[in-house]
């Protein structure tokens, strides 16, 4: 199984994104083969630079090698989605750190909206312990049935809350998390329901953890 979710993270060397990408096109290929894998699933870290998502997300202007790889890292997404669209495997895209979301979140909304017109096959990834993740989820559907494509979301309650509230601490900004367990599963029942209730136009994964 372990090539299978293949989600590596943190690479920051080009001969290490182009692995990564290598490595999930010959998932594809596997999957292609295999009904018993019905989906895969990436980090955007494994396929640029922590430094670039970064500065992109800050709204900070790239220079020109960074928008060359900027460019280089779309390319692989696209390269990635075109495949898994040939052969009908979805792809769950995983949330990251929040100074690096805001790329994320942009990516995956450039290729739901590409290749999530007839079946979804591109899904981003909601860390519902965010204040903010619930109106996100709800105005990234608002932007799909606007523009006539499906919205593919994972649903999470997050997996960075030490980094995130250190970090937070350390730069003197508000923690953007929840402070509770009970605020973050209130979120997260929440965004299910929002889901269910919009389920024609929104294929949803629930990562529970959580049998109830």
């Amino acid at each position: 199984f372990t090539i299978l979710d293949y989600s590596v993270e943190g690479q920051e060397e080009e001969k290490d994104f182009e692995k990564t990408k290598l490595t999930l096109l010959d998932i594809l290929t596997q999957a292609k083969q295999n009904p018993a894998i019905p989906i895969a699933c990436l980090k955007i870290s494994g396929l640029a630079s922590n430094k670039l998502l970064e500065k992109y997300s800050s709204k900070l202007s790239l220079n020109k090698s960074e928008q060359f790889a900027w460019k280089q890292l779309k390319n692989r997404l696209d390269e990635i989605f075109k495949k898994a669209a040939r052969i009908s495997k979805p792809f769950y895209v995983d949330a990251e750190e929040t100074w690096i979301q805001p790329a994320i979140d942009d990516l995956c909304e450039i290729y739901m909206a590409k290749y999530n017109k007839q079946e979804v096959i591109v899904f981003t990834t909601t860390q519902m312990y965010r204040k903010d993740r619930l109106t996100y989820l709800k105005n990234t559907h608002l932007k799909a049935k606007n523009e006539r494509w499906k919205l593919g979301v994972k649903v999470v309650r997050g997996a960075y809350l030490e980094k995130e509230s250190k970090m937070a601490e350390q730069h003197g900004y508000q923690n953007p998390l929840h402070k509770t367990k009970s605020e973050t599963d209130q979120s997260y029942d929440t965004a299910i329901d929002y889901c269910l209730e919009n389920h024609e136009q929104i294929s949803v994964c629930l990562g529970s953890h959580n049998e109830k």
